[in-house]
């Protein structure tokens, strides 16, 4: 009879990190989520402006998005050979500049929109192999059964940049245009990296060098047996759902306050707020509950598979009354509350892909999920475009556009709830360590 593996040797030595000393250095990180947001959503904020200056349509305006998204897949997938290559510090020093100079070039450059659309690239290249680099070097700092709230806090920054940046952005671009909003998150983006080289240093959760694996007693899984678990495919269906209605709403949702509900554009900016403490008052609970429970033996499927697959799965609702109760309040209540629920499973199936994985092959791994739920943006904001202008009016446009995002969020959620199991495929995996 084959020996089962000893699972034991998987893991770093128990190690005791002090609270304060973990969220210290995630806090670096946590700006920098800011940073990754509001570099993104800068073009919603900006799309009307741009449309006027440019002549763009709806629809431009939507594959100025997809391009950004399409740019920011191909990134992605290379997280894991960046983890290799290079530590994290400098990895992530690298393509935070590239954020900084897909600010500037449209300032500089008088090529509308084809300027625009190159630094939108420019800005996906970037960002792509990111996300997972940031979530691996948090997840460096807590162990697995504590990942669940510093993941909800992390996905939670794009709602405090809502709040506490995105009106600003928007009174900025009102008075002093487009091209200052630029220019502030360049300077934003450079004060970051400033900060970073001289601070950072990884955690003891995540082994960042082969050297580290090997003295640490660590064991490799085939790649292929991760990938193909019930809990990597069905998340990454929950997560592709999941990123394309936050990837169309980044570039679409100013616009859907302005055209589609009729509110002047400063106020649209302001409510991208609302929508931000409402987002965080439904997420932060659900995290730091989640993770408590989690470690006074819950399972992992009940609290990172069929919670999130239920709240994906209510929030799809929401979006689809948008198209049967129109109306400006009843419009930005249910958008903000279906958002919010939508939102709340990104965080939790994140922490649960983050269980199937051992420590070195945590951010591949992460960079395969996020590559494949990243292929939502490619092309949902451009059709959200088409679906507009397709439409007699906006304001039909826009109910039938979040209809169908609503519709795509039920199927996500469907997916998490009956596949969705990090506990069974981590125990699965590691019995087929070769």
């Amino acid at each position: 009879m084959q020996a089962m593996p000893d699972l034991t040797r998987q893991q770093p030595p128990v190690t005791t990190v002090k609270p304060g000393t973990a969220w210290g250095y995630t806090s670096l990180l946590l700006f920098l989520y800011l940073l990754n947001w509001t570099d993104k959503a800068v073009l919603g904020l900006a799309a009307q402006p741009l449309a006027r200056e440019f002549g763009l349509t709806t629809a431009q305006i939507g594959l100025l998005g997809s391009a950004f998204y399409l740019a920011f897949v191909i990134g992605g997938f290379f997280a894991g050979t960046l983890q290799r290559k290079f530590t994290a510090k400098w990895a992530l020093a690298f393509l935070v500049f590239t954020w900084a100079l897909a600010m500037v070039a449209p300032m500089l450059a008088v090529g509308g929109f084809s300027v625009v659309l190159a630094s939108r690239i420019l800005l996906g290249l970037g960002e792509g192999p990111s996300g997972a680099l940031l979530m691996g070097s948090i997840y460096s700092w807590h162990p697995k059964e504590k990942r669940g709230f510093p993941s909800t806090v992390a996905t939670g920054m794009p709602s405090v940049a809502k709040i506490c940046l995105a009106p600003v952005l928007a009174l900025i671009v009102a008075h002093w245009g487009w091209r200052s909003a630029f220019g502030i998150l360049a300077a934003m983006t450079i004060l970051w990296i400033v900060l970073w080289i001289p601070l950072w240093k990884n955690g003891p959760y995540t082994s960042e060098s082969k050297k580290a694996a090997v003295d640490t007693g660590e064991t490799l899984v085939p790649l292929r047996k991760i990938l193909t678990t019930g809990t990597f495919i069905s998340g990454s269906v929950a997560m592709f759902a999941t990123y394309s209605i936050i990837s169309t709403m980044i570039t679409f949702l100013p616009t859907y306050f302005q055209i589609g509900v009729g509110f002047p554009q400063a106020t649209a900016g302001s409510l991208l707020g609302v929508v931000g403490v409402l987002t965080l008052l439904t997420a932060l609970p659900i995290g730091y509950f989640t993770d408590r429970l989690i470690t006074r033996g819950v399972s992992s499927r009940i609290l990172r598979g069929i919670l999130p697959g239920l709240t994906l799965s209510a929030g799809g609702l929401f979006f689809v009354a948008l198209l049967f109760l129109p109306g400006p309040v009843a419009s930005v209540c249910l958008y903000a509350v279906g958002f919010s629920l939508i939102n709340v499973a990104n965080p939790l199936l994140t922490a649960g892909i983050s269980e199937i994985a051992p420590p070195r092959q945590t951010s591949s791994v992460l960079g395969m999920f996020m590559g494949i739920m990243y292929t939502g943006a490619l092309v949902v904001p451009t059709v959200t475009g088409y679906i507009v202008d397709a439409a007699p009016d906006p304001v039909i446009g826009w109910g039938r556009a979040l209809a169908v995002l609503g519709a795509l969020a039920g199927v996500g959620g469907v997916s998490a709830l009956l596949f969705f199991n990090p506990h069974r495929d981590s125990l699965r995996s590691a019995s087929l360590i070769s």
